[in-house]
């Protein structure tokens, strides 16, 4: 059914009651993602980042995304749209090792040493890569669970990450965390 869309040049926000409906692949390559009740402020937002997105012109590879993540019919993420200060970058999940916030923008560390800065935040990519083996164990921190080199013990303890940042892990999160490889 998706297939049939064969223009380009339209951007997607999603207004629905039901966040258990397509949330993670369609959040990737939307301009927003709103439940129901809608609030006015979050529909402000969505149309702010829709302007942003036209003017940056990066719709037909934002909906090739979409229609690409649809039909691959299983629950494995492929692709994430990354709207950057110069447009947006095209990348494979399975190459971030983490994200961290930096106020209302989050910065992306890849395994090929790049970093990439995104306009959005770091909850926003929480809801969309948790299901795909991410894990938030810090307010500023999500990481790729995959890429988790070492564990730490302390109060809340550190992990090492395979390309060597050590990042704290919170005491509220410790449990949870160490119970995901241990459990």
């Amino acid at each position: 059914m998706v297939k049939r869309a064969s223009f380009h040049g339209f951007q997607v926000i999603f207004i629905t009651a039901y966040n258990q409906y397509a949330i993670d692949a369609f959040k990737i390559a939307a301009v927003d993602y709103l439940l129901k009740p809608l609030r006015i402020q979050d529909l402000k937002n969505a149309l702010i980042r829709f302007e942003e997105r036209v003017a940056s012109k990066d719709s037909g590879t934002s909906v090739k995304v979409l229609i690409d993540n649809f039909d691959a019919g299983s629950n494995e993420l492929k692709r994430i749209v990354l709207p950057t200060l110069n447009g947006f970058e095209v990348i494979h999940v399975n190459t971030i090792i983490r994200c961290e916030s930096e106020r209302n923008y989050t910065s992306f560390y890849l395994t090929d040493g790049r970093k990439a800065l995104v306009s959005k935040t770091l909850k926003d990519f929480e809801q969309i890569l948790t299901a795909f083996g991410f894990f938030r164990i810090h307010q500023s921190h999500l990481v790729n669970l995959a890429l988790v080199k070492k564990y730490f013990r302390g109060q809340g303890g550190e992990v090492e990450m395979s390309d060597g940042t050590v990042i704290p892990i919170s005491r509220s999160k410790k449990d949870e965390f160490v119970n995901l490889f241990i459990g």
